[in-house]
């Protein structure tokens, strides 16, 4: 090989490289092919070597991620699985990372909560209905042992007489329960399309008559507005008519709401048996337009409710200890007239709340449903 002219000696093979560069002028470049290989060698041997490691430490990482990332949910699935297993409802661990998995646990603790609540709901109802039925059973058994222990000297047509009112009860509180389970699954579906246009105004008219035997004055009035109450309130306290004032008369006022007729007669009926019940004069039941509302309200001058038990009247079996408290079962029924009238209420979109009277003593059970929209607000709807 001659370089600048000169022969060059070369000790081995040469891994070449042309270059051209400015002028015109060729830069060669070269290295021993044995050096160029060890490079070479040198790489290989540490791809075969670094590869491998490099994929365990990859793998390594991922499986340790993973493995943080599933922690909470595998938590979560023990706590699941420990609520299936015991039947004992509790929450279950919520991760401190604020991420999808929190959410996630979160939400089935809400969930978890609703279904102890309900659990425990369910639990005292079946034990207030046991206790709410061990009384007429046992009368039932006693009056029939009774009867068939000393038959000649048994008035047969008394004893049936008892029996039969026993049945009743019964029949009464099975009839309450079914009512409130349909109302409970009814809850939780929209309140849109249950039912036909129901006037207030002609139901509280048609309950009205049907206590015209009752010992205290069963009075009904319906008004377009509260305005019209308010005026109709303070010129007849009683709420009977004002010709002068046909506008605001309590005659043929229609007030529409969505519902079915039966269920909410079963409603009225129900504040009404109470009513008249502790009333010592009058019971009045109005019924008027407010906005988007329609309130239906039925007012004695009874001895009222303590405030602190205004809310805990609606509890399903309710005992209050007042001067309200039922005189005997018979005569105050099984405590489930007021969960029955805010289950009602709650199914249709409405609510129930119980208030002292103005002007005092009394109680003003308050029932609120929306109005049918098709009524203008203010203004009679069709006859």
């Amino acid at each position: 090989m001659l370089v600048h002219g000169a022969p060059f000696d070369m000790p081995s093979l040469l891994r070449v490289a042309v270059v051209k560069a400015d002028g015109g002028q060729l830069v060669i470049a070269a290295v021993p092919f044995s050096e160029a290989s060890g490079s070479l060698n040198v790489v290989a041997r540490g791809l075969v070597i670094g590869t491998p490691a490099l994929f365990l430490v990859f793998t390594g990482a991922i499986w340790l991620v993973t493995g943080l990332t599933l922690r909470p949910i595998g938590a979560l699935r023990r706590g699941a699985a420990q609520v299936t297993a015991t039947g004992q409802v509790s929450d279950l661990p919520v991760p401190e990372a604020r991420d999808e998995v929190r959410l996630l646990a979160v939400t089935l603790n809400d969930m978890l909560s609703r279904l102890a609540a309900a659990q425990q709901r369910q639990r005292a109802l079946v034990s207030d209905t046991a206790h709410e039925l061990r009384s007429p059973i046992a009368s039932i058994r006693t009056q029939l042992e009774v009867a068939l222990d000393f038959p000649a000297g048994q008035d047969w047509e008394t004893t049936a007489r008892d029996v039969h009112a026993d049945v009743l009860r019964l029949a009464r509180l099975a009839e309450d329960l079914l009512l409130l389970a349909r109302l409970d699954e009814q809850a939780g579906h929209e309140t849109a399309n249950r039912g036909a246009p129901v006037d207030l105004a002609a139901l509280c008219r048609s309950a009205a008559c049907r206590y015209s035997d009752a010992p205290v004055a069963v009075i009904c009035a319906a008004y377009a507005t509260p305005d019209a109450q308010d005026r109709t309130d303070s010129r007849d306290p009683t709420g009977a008519a004002d010709s002068a004032d046909a506008a605001d008369s309590p005659q043929d006022v229609p007030v529409l709401v969505t519902g079915d007729w039966g269920r909410l007669d079963r409603l009225l009926v129900n504040l009404v048996d109470n009513a008249v019940r502790y009333a010592k004069s009058a019971v009045t039941i109005s019924v008027r337009r407010d906005g988007s509302w329609a309130e239906l309200s039925v007012t004695d001058d009874g001895p009222g409710i303590p405030a602190a038990d205004l809310e805990r009247a609606f509890d399903r079996f309710a005992r209050l200890d007042d001067a309200r408290s039922r005189e005997g079962d018979e005569a105050g029924g099984a405590g489930l007239g007021l969960a029955i009238v805010r289950a009602t209420a709650q199914a249709y979109g409405g609510t129930a709340h119980l208030e002292a009277a103005s002007p005092p003593p009394g109680l003003r059970a308050v029932v609120r449903l929306p109005a049918d929209k098709e009524m203008p607000s203010g203004r009679p709807g069709p006859a």
